[in-house]
């Protein structure tokens, strides 16, 4: 990320960069209850421990935000979860007890449903376009 990152600011100082990690898996359902066994061997499907591994993706995206001018990042984990209603959560607080329900991912148990990805976007442009002028 940091060596496309260079080059674009290299071309273009003012260029804005804007990003987010992504949002904790739909793992809950039977089908897709081999996956996270497979990912993270070491946390034997305990959702905790699996959704503590996918907040590294948003802490990479922080260290980039933090080291780099003109480099935003939105956290929208929870987003999933806060849609389907999941008690006391919202877009970057998520509930990391529990996998984003599986109605709001694909059958590939990586990939978020229509409505799923449109919650993502609609929070994405709710928590930085609506607010950010380019």
């Amino acid at each position: 990320m940091q060596v496309i990152y260079d080059a674009v600011h290299e071309a273009n100082p003012t260029a804005r960069f804007v990003t987010f990690g992504y949002d904790l898996m739909g793992f809950a359902s039977e089908a897709c209850s081999q996956m996270p066994l497979m990912l993270t061997p070491d946390c034997d499907g305990d959702p905790f421990c699996v959704n503590t591994q996918w907040l590294q993706i948003q802490s990479v995206m922080n260290e980039m935000a933090a080291e780099n001018t003109h480099y935003d990042v939105v956290n929208l984990l929870g987003s999933l979860q806060s849609h389907a209603g999941i008690p006391n959560t919202a877009p970057g607080q998520p509930d990391l007890r529990q996998y984003s329900p599986p109605t709001t991912y694909d059958s590939t148990c990586i990939h978020p449903t229509e409505d799923g990805y449109h919650t993502i976007f609609t929070n994405f442009y709710n928590s930085y376009f609506s607010k950010t002028k380019p």
